[in-house]
């Protein structure tokens, strides 16, 4: 491995990088996605199902 090599390995990595960043600051926005905020509907419909699951009988007899 000479210095020749490792610098050629070291351009490879420097192109990967200035273009994935490229295209990264071209494209992504900061909006908050759906997923992203707390007070989704998905986090209702999580407490919904536990709810449910608490309120319902059951005929599975726990083991102790």
């Amino acid at each position: 491995a000479t210095i020749a090599n490792w610098s050629k390995v070291f351009y490879v990595a420097a192109v990967i990088l200035t273009v994935t960043t490229t295209v990264f600051a071209l494209f992504s926005s900061a909006e908050v996605q759906p997923w992203g905020n707390p007070d989704c509907e998905l986090e209702s419909k999580g407490t919904e199902i536990v709810e449910q699951r608490q309120n319902s009988k059951s005929n599975i007899n726990p083991i102790n």
